[in-house]
């Protein structure tokens, strides 16, 4: 089994009584994610990976989709399954276009300014609209909030898990 998994949906509760769950998608592409014949492995309570089979999905409600999988066909099955999360291993996600990143990418980058001065770690990307914002916490146990743009993340290096960036007047 692939070591890194990324989490693509969340399984919020169950629908009705024949094994469907309503599930909010943590992707970018839930039409093409949440295809029936897609595959998916979830953390069961015992933490071992079960794999699930979608066998048909559809849109739903405030940006969540209804899906049912393959053997799961009452609400009991179902039950189990709520509050898990839908995850793919790391190499069947969709490449990116250069210079762009995922979340679970961002997350965990210890983050320096442009004179070597270490600012702290990336704890959470928050998705704001007009562009994300990258918190970090400090050796102090304070946050810092740093905005993802152009002027100011001027390099991502994942190969070393590190972000340099140029602080802005008042960002500090």
């Amino acid at each position: 089994m692939e070591k890194q998994m990324i989490s693509v949906g969340k399984i919020l509760k169950t629908h009705g009584i024949k094994g469907e769950l309503k599930v909010l998608p943590l992707t970018d592409d839930p039409d093409k994610r949440f295809q029936p014949g897609s595959t998916f492995y979830i953390k069961t309570n015992e933490e071992k990976l079960t794999e699930y089979t979608i066998e048909k999905s559809k849109p739903y409600k405030k940006n969540t989709i209804l899906l049912k999988f393959l053997n799961v066909d009452s609400i009991d099955d179902a039950e189990n399954l709520s509050g898990t999360y839908l995850t793919i291993p790391e190499k069947e996600i969709a490449p990116l276009e250069e210079g762009r990143f995922y979340i679970f990418q961002i997350v965990g980058l210890r983050v320096y300014e442009e004179n070597g001065e270490y600012l702290g770690k990336i704890i959470e990307v928050q998705q704001t609209g007009s562009n994300d914002v990258y918190i970090i916490k400090k050796d102090s146990g304070k946050e810092l909030l740093i905005p993802a743009l152009k002027e100011v993340v001027k390099k991502i290096d994942l190969d070393n898990k590190t972000m340099i960036v140029h602080l802005l007047p008042g960002l500090r």
